[in-house]
């Protein structure tokens, strides 16, 4: 059997529990481990929740620029550099210019020459290695991503930040697992929805 793993390394949203830290979850393929997100602590998270270390990443995907999704990156990449690595970052292009500013505000812009960047747009389609991926418009106040990952007969779809979204539902179609952001409780579902939340 192909066998696709998840390995869940944080779960939590911007102002949750602390202890949940900032979202990233890792996809473990036969020939392909893709961290999903970088919120801060997603290194940490990676060598303690996973035989992993940065150099067994083949691709980090961000779905959007906004802090809880990206904060990991710096870390991320100060191991790459020591390691003498580039990682491969996938995300759409405002992506790009929220990591350098990231990294100047950081003090470390050289940081930058760590990173190989593939830009991807709303409606396309990326092969890595023995997964495809798609992704479509989230329904976010930024530029935002909802992604689906395909491996052989295998499929995992995930959210990101949206607020509810009837694309997804359609999106995500006989996929085998749904990881689906949620920010609030039913009783502060308005309050989520006018931010871009669910």
């Amino acid at each position: 059997a192909y066998v696709v793993k998840l390995w869940f390394l944080s779960l939590g949203g911007w102002t949750s529990n602390p202890f949940l830290s900032h979202i990233s979850i890792l996809l473990e393929s036969r020939y392909t481990k893709v961290l999903v997100d970088a919120g801060e602590g997603a290194y940490v998270a990676l060598k303690m929740c996973t035989p992993y270390d940065i150099n067994d990443l083949d691709y980090i995907v961000i779905t959007h620029r906004h802090g809880d999704h990206i904060l990991g990156i710096p870390t991320l990449l100060q191991y790459s550099k020591r390691l003498g690595m580039k990682l491969k970052v996938i995300g759409l292009a405002d992506i790009y210019e929220a990591i350098v500013d990231l990294l100047r505000g950081a003090g470390v812009p050289n940081h930058i020459e760590f990173i190989d960047f593939i830009s991807i747009k709303e409606g396309s389609e990326v092969i890595l290695k023995d997964t495809r991926l798609s992704a479509i418009k989230a329904r976010h106040p930024i530029p935002a991503l909802s992604l689906r990952f395909e491996v052989n007969d295998k499929c995992i779809t995930y959210s990101g930040d949206t607020q509810p979204n009837p694309d997804l539902a359609i999106f995500a179609k006989d996929c085998d697992v749904l990881i689906h952001e949620a920010s609030a409780d039913d009783e502060y579902s308005e309050d989520a929805h006018t931010h871009g939340h669910s």
